[in-house]
């Protein structure tokens, strides 16, 4: 068969090449193929969700909001299928997620989520975000301690899934579970994540608040966003615990308001994130760093 290249004729890159059935590709901005009978390739420009939603289409911005709100998700990672039938199945998912969002600003989603608790407002935005999930429909366990897979997880989660190809050399990366590979391999490979060595990542171990930082601070020059605010350090009595390979880090995060000190005057850098102050990181994460 005859070789094809293609690429973007406009301004815009071409960040996926699909198959009409929505089985990625490439990832590269060219995509060089084997031309065998009719081939139909389709591409995902970036800034875009969905590869069959016209830019001009009357439903653009609705089906952004809903996709945002996590209300509807597509058919398939790039496609949405608008002309497609709805099942009762899928109308009773809405309807149930619809149910959620309306009490978002009233009674707390997960009933272990108390009005008024200090992290209501965070669960709620990390939920309604599609950042963070409940531990099961009813509950979101806010004192349970965050993984490091479930850290893994909820960074990828605000990166919004992107395709990930290749494997990761992490040897250990399956132990929490086949959920968390995914995740893991974008981590690594996106340098999120540098494991703890000897080609592992120990992904059932609680991740602890320096690690925490370590990867937020990661992710966030990942994205080139803005690393230059420092917290004062030597303000808490336990300082000197903070690892060295975590010192920019945690500096980083208390000088942009993402980990503070406890009531005690401690940082606590080798305590246990829970999933309560995840969920408020992120927050504060996508609002004031990501946003500026």
């Amino acid at each position: 068969g005859e070789e094809v290249t293609l690429t973007s004729a406009g301004e815009l890159p071409v960040v996926g090449w699909y198959t009409p059935g929505g089985t990625l590709l490439s990832q590269e901005p060219v995509y060089t193929f084997t031309l065998e009978g009719d081939t139909t390739v389709c591409a995902l420009f970036e800034g875009d969700r969905f590869i069959d939603i016209p830019a001009n289409a009357w439903y653009l911005e609705d089906v952004m909001q809903a996709s945002e709100q996590g209300l509807v998700s597509g058919m398939s990672e790039a496609f949405f299928e608008p002309k497609g039938t709805m099942n009762r199945a899928m109308f009773a998912t809405l309807l149930y997620k619809l149910e959620g969002a309306a009490g978002s600003e009233g009674e707390g989603y997960f009933e272990d989520v108390a009005p008024g608790a200090w992290y209501e407002s965070a669960v709620r935005y990390a939920y309604f975000h599609n950042i963070m999930e409940g531990m099961s429909a009813t509950k979101f366990s806010p004192n349970i301690s965050l993984t490091r897979a479930q850290a893994v997880q909820v960074l990828y989660n605000l990166e919004g899934q992107p395709a990930v190809t290749g494997d990761t050399t992490f040897t250990d990366a399956a132990d929490a579970g086949d959920w968390a590979v995914k995740a893991i391999t974008w981590a690594e490979q996106t340098g999120v994540v540098a494991g703890i060595g000897d080609g592992l990542f120990d992904p059932t171990a609680n991740v602890t608040r320096e690690e925490f930082a370590q990867m937020m601070y990661n992710y966030a020059s990942y994205k080139e966003y803005d690393l230059t605010l420092e917290g004062d350090l030597s303000q808490f009595e336990d300082a000197s615990a903070i690892s060295s390979w975590a010192e920019t880090a945690m500096s980083w995060a208390n000088g942009s308001g993402l980990i503070n000190g406890h009531d005690d005057g401690t940082i606590d850098p080798q305590g246990t994130t829970t999933r309560a102050q995840a969920a408020s990181i992120l927050m504060n994460f996508d609002q004031n760093v990501a946003e500026n």
